[in-house]
């Protein structure tokens, strides 16, 4: 009998000994798992060096770099590593969801948001970076903003078409300057914009964007 209850806890101590080993390496293939996923965000977050001529191709027209116009929304985010889960909001057309984790280096600048619009079943329409200038930075700002510019006319040439216009947000008076390249591609009319926001008496715009976009000779015509 004691032979017995010797060789039961002996099986009881080895049968421990294992479950804990087990234990063991789950836990460490937990910990290993959770650093992976870190190190992949980390990776989606790091800022992917950008040209301004990626931002035009003979097969597409003006576009993001990567992306092929016609394709869902699941595409851009497979093409651009990254992931969308906030809906901004919408227009009359479109469904504007903000991309917080798409982030690129443009002349060394990294965007502080981006924006992408999606137009009926998740037809990616539209694409934006977005630029804020930080407090005392007026110089550097206004510098990138100038330095854009000229990159987009030397590549592209003069805009086809510039429209102002004055519009109040949270009690500011913002004066908004849009400048459009337009290349037409088959049937898709394709579209680079440059936008900005100025606060009057200034010489540095405060808000800057560079986005594309693409309608179809029916969106056109609608």
């Amino acid at each position: 009998m004691k032979r017995k209850a010797e060789k039961k806890r002996h099986i009881l101590k080895a049968g421990l000994a294992v479950i804990a080993g087990m234990l063991l390496l789950a836990g460490t293939g937990c910990r290993s798992m959770i650093e992976l996923a870190m190190m992949e965000k980390a990776a989606r977050l790091e800022p992917k060096p950008m040209k301004v001529e990626e931002f035009c191709s003979e097969a597409e027209g003006y576009h993001y770099p990567g992306f092929r116009w016609g394709d869902d929304f699941s595409a851009f985010q497979r093409a651009t590593d990254f992931s969308v889960t906030d809906m901004e909001g919408y227009t009359e057309e479109e469904t504007v969801y903000t991309a917080s984790e798409l982030k690129v280096a443009l002349l060394d600048r990294v965007n502080d948001a981006a924006a992408v619009g999606c137009r009926g079943k998740d037809l990616v329409a539209f694409v934006s970076l977005n630029y804020e200038k930080k407090a005392n930075e007026s110089e550097e700002f206004d510098t990138f903003a100038k330095a854009l510019r000229e990159q987009l006319v030397q590549t592209f040439g003069e805009p086809a078409e510039t429209l102002e216009h004055n519009e109040e947000v949270n009690g500011k008076l913002y004066n908004y300057k849009t400048e459009f390249w337009r290349k037409l591609v088959g049937e898709k009319l394709t579209e680079l914009q440059l936008g900005t926001a100025t606060l009057p008496g200034s010489s540095s715009p405060n808000y800057l964007s560079i986005g594309v976009n693409f309608r179809t000779e029916e969106d056109t015509a609608q």
